[in-house]
């Protein structure tokens, strides 16, 4: 099975994590709010190609932890889809250089706030 990681999948990328699981893809969703959580999580049946990853990018331990479990539980990422602010691209920069991520398509977008 093709396993994505969409972060800020419940905000700005909500659309693209809807397509990536029409698209027989299962989908790791990376989120900090949990009502955009529910709002996305009601849109499935339980267990249902979707897996809430409740994150905040920016505290980097935990965040990689949490994406470790997510490959341990469903396989290797094949794609990776980021929407980050700024103040988040290290910690998703220090993800990306684990060895784990060397064979998956990577899309990303850094929101900077002027």
């Amino acid at each position: 099975m093709k396993h994505a990681l969409v972060i800020g999948g419940t905000g700005m990328l909500k659309e693209v994590t809807r397509w990536l699981v029409t698209q027989g893809y299962y989908v790791s969703v990376v989120g900090r709010s949990e009502n955009k959580m529910d709002n996305l999580i009601n849109h499935y049946e339980e267990g249902e190609m979707l897996n809430p990853i409740f994150a905040d990018y920016q505290n980097s331990s935990y965040f990689q932890n949490e994406i470790k479990v997510a490959i341990q539980e469903y396989g290797a990422f094949s794609l990776i889809v980021a929407w980050v602010h700024s103040q988040g691209s290290e910690s998703l920069s220090q993800l990306l250089r684990e060895e784990m991520f060397t064979n998956a398509d990577f899309f990303s977008c850094t929101w900077q706030q002027k």
